[in-house]
């Protein structure tokens, strides 16, 4: 559910701000200075700096604030300082449970609604956030390779359609944003090694597929030999130590039964994976040029056992 808390910024809309944003509500609020403004954006809540249109109207017809109604569904929508004044036509039908208006002195749960379902409640704004989540990871992977892992995080956010909030809802800071990216390409590289160690009984034809796998998903990698950050997040070298645990497994019988060249180690297939992966800008047709030097780099692999169809 969207909920747009008036009095975000008091002790009260700051709790309940806080309960939703952990519930996987998505929660925009009214504040009065850009200050407030930007606290709260760090709390993965989107703010607008203005005044509600029910404060405005009394100031206007009678010079003294009128008196704000409490009650979910209650609050009018705000008028923001970007010079669109609140109309009556624009307050939220109480029929459409879509986005909630809530005061932030109601002592009633904005997320208790008589005609939704408690098992509904709690399943959807799970999957919402998952969706979320998802959507601002893709859309960083792009932005980190196409400007550096010092992309704006407003940049990332509109890439993915979303509010900047709702980046910071997930990602809290910048490496934590990070850290996903490698974890997601990280578990990119395992299921291609799962793929590759499936791809037949010879040696080599499980080092083609896995260089394949890795060329076909070269623009999903956001990883240090990708031109990455370096992450030092405990789960992500773990993810990275099991990357090298799987091609050493991967490599193994080919090099036990000669197939393979018996110096050849998981670094050096890593490294060379790492190279076709990150096309030259000069090359139009970079898929085509690297598969082919991969299966030159396959048989410069191949050991004095390999056996021929």
């Amino acid at each position: 559910m969207d909920v747009f808390i008036v009095g975000i910024a008091g002790g009260i809309g700051g709790l309940l701000a806080r309960e939703l944003t952990s519930s996987g509500d998505a929660v925009r609020g009214l504040v009065r200075r850009d200050e407030q403004r930007a606290e709260l954006a760090g709390q993965g809540v989107d703010a607008v700096v203005g005044r509600s249109w029910s404060s405005t109207r009394g100031r206007r017809r009678s010079g003294t604030p009128s008196r704000r109604t409490s009650g979910a569904g209650s609050a009018p929508p705000p008028r923001p300082r970007d010079g669109r004044p609140g109309r009556r036509g624009d307050e939220p039908d109480q029929a459409d449970q879509s986005v909630r208006f809530v005061a932030a002195g109601n002592c009633h749960h904005p997320r208790v609604a008589p005609d939704r379902d408690p098992k509904t409640r709690s399943r959807r704004p799970r999957r919402d956030a998952e969706a979320n989540r998802e959507r601002v990871l893709l859309a960083a992977v792009h932005a980190v390779r196409r400007e550096g892992p010092k992309v704006p995080m407003a940049t990332i956010a509109a890439d993915a359609d979303v509010g900047v909030g709702t980046v910071y809802r997930h990602f809290p800071t910048r490496e934590d944003l990070l850290a996903a990216l490698s974890a997601r390409s990280f578990g990119i590289v395992l299921e291609n090694l799962r793929i590759a160690s499936e791809a037949g009984p010879r040696a080599g034809d499980r080092v083609a597929a896995f260089l394949d796998a890795t060329i076909t998903r070269r623009a999903e990698l956001v990883l240090p030999l990708h031109g990455g950050p370096v992450v030092a997040d405990a789960a992500v070298l773990e993810l990275r130590r099991q990357v090298g645990r799987a091609v050493e497994a991967l490599l193994a019988p080919g090099v036990a039964d000669g197939s393979l060249r018996a110096d050849l180690t998981a670094g050096d297939v890593v490294l060379f994976g790492a190279m076709l992966a990150e096309p030259l800008a000069t090359v139009t047709d970079w898929d085509a040029i690297a598969r082919r030097q991969a299966r030159i780099y396959v048989d410069g692999i191949a050991g004095p056992d390999r056996v021929d169809d």
